[in-house]
Formats: C-alpha cells, structure tokens, sequence
C-alpha cells in the first residue's frame, strides 16, 4: 500500500497521510498502517460483495498506553496541517481534503481549516483532561503550558 509516512530526522514515524484515491489503497483485504507495538492501531480494510466476518468479540485485557496518537477522518473541506518532531521543529506540512485520513502518532502538531472542515477524530481512552502540551515552532526548551480539553 501507498501511503504518505510522515518520519523524523532519526527515522521515528511521526504521522502518516492516507489520501483519497490513493493507489493500493483500494486493495482487497486488510492492510495495517501501524505496526502491532503501537498504541494505536489503524488499518484500511476492504471486502469484495458477499465477504462474511464471522461474529466475534475482542477479549478484554490490561495494556499500557504510552502517548495519545489520533486519527482524523476528513469528511469535508480542506485541512493544511503541519508535523513537528519532538524537538518542535517543523518535519512537514500538507493539505487533508474529503476522503483523506491523517494519523498522528508522535511529535506535534497544528491545523488551520483552510474551508469549513467536518472530520471525525478517534483517539485511544480513557481520556484525560490537561494532557495537551502547548509550544512554539522551532524552539525546543518553550516554556509548556497545557490546557483543559477544548476538542482541538
């Protein structure tokens, strides 16, 4: 599968951009995005006509999540996003538009809605207030600041 990986300078995969149309992502079958070690696990799945998932459950068990990874499903407008790494450096920037899904695994982030922009965003819980850390691009010791949840 084709799929936009978005890494750091030291080779850690900060975030990844599946775009709408892309090529291989039509494929039959399911194709994980993210490796198993990772707290988040996203997968594009695709069935021909009459494919059947025998009814089944997941098995409740006790993990440990490291980070708080999202995933954001654009279903309309147009997303201008920028990735920073760990060291609040800018790694990349892009445009989400409809169709389009954008996990974010590591590193920082930030959004502009270039058009008004509906998406869905999924994230791991149990959620957590104040587990955002603010800071300015480009410099590394900022002074953090958090804030309550605002759904941003």
């Amino acid at each position: 599968m084709k799929v936009q990986k978005i890494f750091d300078r030291r080779g850690l995969l900060l975030a990844f951009h599946v775009r709408r149309g892309l090529p291989g992502v039509d494929d039959v079958g399911c194709q994980f995005l993210t490796p198993p070690e990772y707290d988040q696990q996203v997968a594009v799945i695709n069935h021909v006509a009459g494919k059947e998932i025998a009814p089944h459950k997941h098995t409740r068990y006790t993990k440990t999540v490291h980070s708080s990874s999202e995933t954001l499903i654009i279903n309309k407008g147009r997303l201008r996003y920028s990735i920073y790494d760990k060291f609040n450096q800018l790694v990349s920037a892009g445009i989400a538009v409809e169709g389009d899904v954008l996990t974010l695994i590591d590193g920082g982030h930030s959004f502009v809605a270039e058009t008004e922009v509906s998406m869905i965003e999924v994230k791991q819980g149990p959620f957590l207030l104040n587990t955002k850390t603010f800071f300015t691009p480009g410099v590394s010791d900022a002074v953090a600041t958090t804030s309550p949840a605002t759904g941003d």
